[in-house]
């Protein structure tokens, strides 16, 4: 009887956990899981394809016709997912639309329940209305609220109560004056092709991929057309050159600790702040969060300095990396055209540390898309353990949720 009672309340707490993560947050160290996936592991579930060895767009079972656009096939879909209570968000980016599931799918190929972005699930028109959706990708939640990047209109829409229907409209919209508007530009107020943000004590930080910055408002845009109030990468909002160390507008031949370019994704914990800086293959860190406009970071990984920008393949190099997920101790990294996703057990704060543990490679020298035979060559299909261009990750409790974006899928890897 005390066991059949435990499992319960265990299972009982896991929407809880999940939550927990995919806000950012926690009720203490303590609470942490001890998340420990191991190399070349398989995914336990896949949504987007019937089975573990299909690749193709919108190939769901929904319509039984394969390119049909239903609820359980997406087109290359790219940025964080998120995990909210049970209720899970998938970024559908070529179909563009988030899809919803009230519950988190048990099942391969489950069917979403509805679809932000458009009127049902059989339709993936684009527009910029606060209905409408264009190339969607990372979604967060925080405060009751759900967070996404809508990258083609170059802005970020936000619904004040978690949407549970098709077409919900959202209340706010960050980077455009107002509803209706699309167009990318340089400023404050405005955004140019955004793919991810995140929102830690009560701020916002989006990752303006377009223009080479983060900006970060001190708390949630309650209207549009609200300006940052500070912007990393650069010295002033007017400003977008990527590796401008000297802000002369023009790139430099090297990075530096101050300078971006495309930076894909961030996270915080209200301290700490990491960001995946794409152009220049590496990630950077700073160990306490910066209250100045062009602050510096501390500490790199995918580069042995702050000045080197060099892809490679090794347990201490990346080639475009594109994602993050962490849960204040462990650090995953969606390194995309290595094919791999890369784990660190303890957050490193030195640079060009190691990586753990991969994902989508046997070993830290492999980087071919789908090798699941490890032969150096792309196989003709993918597998449960390999990725083709992995451009998003969501870490809830002792769950990994990896968008797998050139094989049109979402993997799920369960640690013990």
């Amino acid at each position: 009887m005390k066991s059949r009672l435990f499992l319960i309340s265990w299972l009982l707490c896991l929407p809880l956990t999940a939550w927990l993560w995919s806000c950012g947050g926690s009720s203490g160290d303590g609470d942490k899981p001890l998340v420990a996936f191991e190399t070349f592991q398989s995914a336990s579930l896949v949504i987007g394809q019937t089975n573990f060895t299909s690749g193709t767009e919108n190939a769901g079972r929904g319509t039984g016709d394969l390119g049909n656009i239903a609820g359980d096939g997406v087109v290359n879909p790219a940025g964080n997912a998120a995990i909210v209570n049970s209720r899970l968000y998938l970024p559908d980016s070529n179909n563009n639309r988030v899809l919803g599931f009230d519950t988190l799918p048990s099942l391969n190929s489950s069917t979403a329940d509805f679809a932000l972005g458009q009127n049902d699930l059989a339709s993936a028109g684009t527009g910029s209305g606060s209905g409408q959706l264009a190339g969607p990708q990372t979604v967060k939640a925080a405060d009751g609220k759900l967070f996404v990047t809508d990258t083609d209109n170059n802005r970020v829409l936000i619904w004040n109560n978690l949407p549970d229907e098709d077409g919900a409209a959202a209340e706010v919209v960050v980077g455009q004056v107002g509803f209706g508007f699309g167009a990318p530009s340089t400023a404050a107020n405005r955004l140019n092709g955004p793919q991810s943000c995140i929102v830690v004590d009560g701020k916002l930080i989006v990752a303006d991929t377009g223009n080479n910055r983060i900006l970060i408002w001190n708390s949630i845009p309650i209207a549009g057309g609200a300006d940052a109030d500070l912007v990393l990468g650069q010295d002033e909002f007017d400003r977008n050159t990527a590796n401008d160390h000297d802000q002369d507008g023009l790139e430099d031949t090297n990075p530096s600790a101050r300078t971006l370019n495309s930076p894909t994704d961030v996270w915080s914990d209200g301290n700490r702040l990491i960001i995946a800086d794409r152009g220049n293959n590496r990630v950077l860190i700073w160990a306490s969060f910066p209250t100045e406009d062009f602050a510096p970071a501390i500490a790199v990984l995918g580069q042995a300095s702050m000045t080197t920008a060099t892809a490679g393949t090794s347990a201490a190099e990346l080639d475009t990396p594109t994602a993050l997920a962490c849960n204040g101790q462990k650090l995953y990294i969606a390194d995309r055209n290595n094919h791999r996703v890369l784990g660190w057990n303890d957050l490193p704060s030195a640079n060009f540390a190691e990586a753990d543990l991969v994902l989508g490679q046997s070993d830290f020298t492999h980087g071919a898309p789908n090798d699941d035979d490890q032969n150096g060559t792309a196989d003709g299909q993918p597998s449960a353990r390999t990725f083709r261009l992995p451009s998003g990750i969501e870490l809830a409790g002792s769950r990994l949720l990896v968008s797998d974006t050139g094989n049109n899928r979402f993997l799920l890897f369960e640690g013990p």
